[in-house]
């Protein structure tokens, strides 16, 4: 807009040469657009000064409107997601063109980055949008048809605690898939709608366990905090869903989801996603099967009496033929015969 106009003005100071002016020399052409565009390149009047001044007033208007600039003091404050995406595409112009001096004054820190980085440059403008308490919004081109596309923020870490297993799933389209994880005997399955993802596992003893996780809720929620607009930078927290079963739980980061609605429906076309899961199986116990600790074996008490015979072939490696001996309590009580003179 600065230039059109800019070439406005000058356009209609050459028509009211030509015809006020008696010499109309052509030389005033080349002439007049050299010193238009030295004029509005360089100086306060200049359209890079211009529109950083601009986009600075209109960020300054949105701050106070939702009382996050206070006496000119940044002070955190929530906002619509509108206002968000507002904030979040002003920044990214400061940061690509201007940097953030111009608001620099609202800060208590620096707006640059820390000295020992490779560069002096401006933060990045997800952080200032941090420090403005706002979610930072990055939006993705329209794909048009009601579609809409959601992707997890990569700059951060997730939570993964509790969990032992992960799997990746990536590409998944409609019409469902089933993954099974070789040598643990664990299925993923997703169903024909990718609506609905079903886990099941097998323990010891043949013991069997599933866990089923909606994802449609996930789905509509994404819909409605965004507006229906494809966006590439959600907080992970966002792209979480959890599940817990009996013996097995899960925990699902969704990378990307693209969604459809249509009319009420949401319909899920395509998602890819890291899955952490853990099992915790314990042994089945069989039918009468004594829980009591069974005491070692003890050793065969031996005798030299050749008059017996081996009731064990296990002590046939015996060289000096060694017997077994009944213990005290299995010995068999007979009748003393009584001795005559």
């Amino acid at each position: 807009r600065y230039v059109a106009a800019a070439l406005a003005v000058w356009l209609i100071f050459i028509v009211a040469y030509f015809i006020l002016s008696k010499a109309k020399s052509i030389k005033i052409i080349p002439a007049s657009l050299g010193i238009l565009s030295l004029a509005t390149c360089f100086g306060p009047w200049g359209m890079f000064h211009v529109a950083e001044q601009s986009q600075t007033g209109r960020l300054r208007e949105l701050l106070v409107r939702n009382s996050i600039l206070v006496d000119g003091t940044i002070r955190k404050a929530a906002v619509r997601y509108e206002e968000s995406k507002h904030i979040s595409s002003i920044l990214d112009y400061l940061h690509q063109n201007h940097g953030f001096d111009g608001i620099q004054p609202w800060f208590h820190e620096s707006l640059r980055k820390d000295s020992a980085g490779s560069s002096l440059g401006s933060k990045d403008p997800a952080l200032v949008a941090g420090m403005l308490g706002i979610e930072y919004v990055r939006l993705r081109p329209s794909e048009g048809g009601n579609l809409a596309t959601f992707s997890m923020n990569q700059d951060v870490s997730v939570d993964v605690q509790g969990f032992d297993r992960m799997i990746r799933l990536q590409y998944i389209n409609r019409g469902g898939m089933k993954k099974e994880v070789a040598g643990e005997e664990t299925t993923f399955e997703f169903n024909a709608n990718l609506d609905t993802l079903t886990i099941r596992a097998r323990g010891e003893g043949n013991e069997r366990r599933s866990l089923k996780i909606e994802l449609r809720p996930l789905a509509a929620v994404l819909l409605a905090d965004y507006a229906n607009e494809s966006v590439g930078n959600v907080p992970p927290e966002k792209m979480t869903v959890n599940g817990m079963a009996k013996g097995i739980k899960a925990k699902v980061f969704l990378h990307n989801m693209q969604v459809r609605r249509r009319g009420e429906t949401i319909e899920v076309n395509n998602i890819s996603a890291d899955i952490y899961y853990s099992r915790n199986f314990r042994a089945r116990r069989l039918p009468f099967q004594d829980s009591t600790l069974a005491l070692p074996e003890q050793p065969p008490f031996l005798s030299n009496d050749r008059n017996q015979r081996c009731k064990s072939r296990r002590l046939g490696t015996c060289r000096s033929r060694t017997l077994l001996r009944k213990r005290p309590h299995q010995q068999e009580h007979r009748p003393r015969q009584p001795v005559y003179p």
